[in-house]
Parts: structure tokens; sequence; C-alpha cells
């Protein structure tokens, strides 16, 4: 068993050393005694704008420690007290955090290297406008409404949908064509379909041109949609044909439409 008083002997000759850490210019280890001295011509020396320059945030500082924002004179200043303090110029203990609640330090990026990144510039009704069109095509009436919605102002935004539909980017006759091939190859009747195009605002001849060129068969497209819902009934299955045909009045078919997909007459008595 070690005798105890090999540890009394360490504590012993620990004892009375000088503080790590505390230097003078020199880069030396001074005394407790040196280091109040310094200190205590530090703040003789203080300038006189020093503890304005600290609470006021008009000083600045940055990572490699130097000070900016005041005079030469205070920065010094400054960074030789913390210095004598034990404390890094540009930060707290956690490194990231400035030492002086008062100074106001440079951005996140700018303290890790990185440049400010610069605000994206708002966007003209025209950008707008074209960055709708792009995803997919919108009538005159329906473009400017979601402009307006975005915030441009109602004669600006109309004046982008007129650039848009001069410039060929915007179209109601090509609106109509892609809008009835999609609600048709989806389930739609053109009944149905020619109400949703008089609601944007189009032309009769626009609407009727559109469903012209429609390369769907209307009646194999609805005898699809009842075979999905009901499956095959029997011709004298007058509950399921009533269920089709409500179906497909709902989709907006016409009545030859609905007697060829259900073989059920609209027309009857009791319908």
């Amino acid at each position: 068993m070690k005798p105890r008083s090999s540890r009394a002997g360490t504590s012993e000759r620990t004892r009375g050393k000088e503080p790590h850490g505390i230097r003078d210019d020199a880069g030396a280890t001074g005394s407790v005694a040196a280091l109040r001295a310094k200190l205590a011509a530090l703040v003789k020396e203080k300038p006189a704008d020093a503890d304005d320059a600290m609470g006021s945030g008009r000083c600045g500082v940055v990572r490699d420690g130097s000070v900016t924002g005041r005079s030469s004179e205070t920065a010094e200043w400054i960074a030789t007290s913390r210095t004598m303090a034990g404390t890094s110029p540009a930060a707290g203990a956690d490194g990231d955090a400035p030492v002086h609640p008062g100074i106001d330090s440079a951005s996140g990026d700018a303290r890790r290297g990185k440049p400010r990144r610069k605000r994206r510039p708002e966007a003209t009704p025209e950008q707008r406008a074209l960055g709708l069109l792009v995803r997919r095509e919108h009538s005159r009436k329906e473009l400017a409404r979601k402009l307006v919605q975005r915030g441009v102002e109602p004669d600006q935004a109309e004046t982008a949908v007129g650039r848009m539909q001069a410039e060929g980017w915007q179209d109601d006759a090509r609106f109509a064509e892609a809008l009835v091939r999609s609600r048709g190859f989806g389930g739609h009747g053109p009944i149905r379909i020619r109400a949703e195009l008089a609601m944007h605002g189009l032309e009769p001849e626009v609407v009727a041109a559109a469903l012209e060129a429609f390369e769907g068969d209307w009646t194999a497209i609805a005898r699809g949609l009842v075979r999905r819902r009901h499956g095959q009934f029997a011709r004298d299955d007058r509950v399921t044909q009533r269920k089709a045909a409500a179906l497909l009045v709902r989709r907006g078919y016409s009545a030859d439409q609905i007697r060829a997909a259900t073989r059920f007459d609209p027309d009857d008595e009791g319908w």
C-alpha cells in the first residue's frame, strides 16, 4: 500500500505555481499581480468612446478578431481587453456567440466565410402568367383570375394575359381542345364538358369546334364506365339499368348515348 505522503507531496509541489493561460504581450506566463496591473492600466487608458461602442451595437466583430465600426484606438482596446480576460475576441465560450451581448456580429454565412445569399427579385405579372402556362393550358379568364389571386392588380393581369395571347403562349381554342380531351377520356359526357367550357367564358363556336375535334367515341366511353361500375347485367335487370343510366346522366351524357350504353330508355314512363 502506497504511502499517502506521495500525493501530499505532489500537492505541495503544485502549490504556489502561477496560473496557466495568463500571458502578457510578450507571450510569457505572468503573475496574478502583473495581470491586475495590466488590467488597471487598460481601464485608465480606455478611449472615451469604448463604452459607447461596446453597448450601442455599432461595433462589429468578425472571426479573425478584428473590430470594425469605431476608431482604431477603440478597436485595439477592445481586442486587448478580451485577450487579457482569456476569451476569444470573436466568440464566447461556445465559440459561436459574440462575447459581449451588445456587439452586433456578422451574419452566420459571413462568419463561416460564405457569401450572403441575394434575395430573388419579385416576379413580374408576365413571368407569373408564363409560369402558370408552362404547367398546363389556361383560358384567358382563368389565367387573369389566378394572377389577381396572386396579388397582381386587375389591369396589370389583363395586360399580362393579352401579351401571353399575342405571343402564342395562351390560346382559348387550344385550351378548349385540351379540356375536352382530358374530361372526355376521363368519363365525362359532352353535355357536362360544354357547360364547363362555358364557365370559362369561351365563345360558342370555340366550344363547338373543340367538341367536334374530339377523337373519342362517346358511346364506347359510356359503356366502359358502366361496365367498370356495375359489371355485366341482364337486359331485363331494370334496377341495375336505372342505376347505370343515372350515373351517365350525372356524368353529362345525352339520352341517345345512355340508351346505347345501358339498353335502358330514359324517356320511358316512370324514369
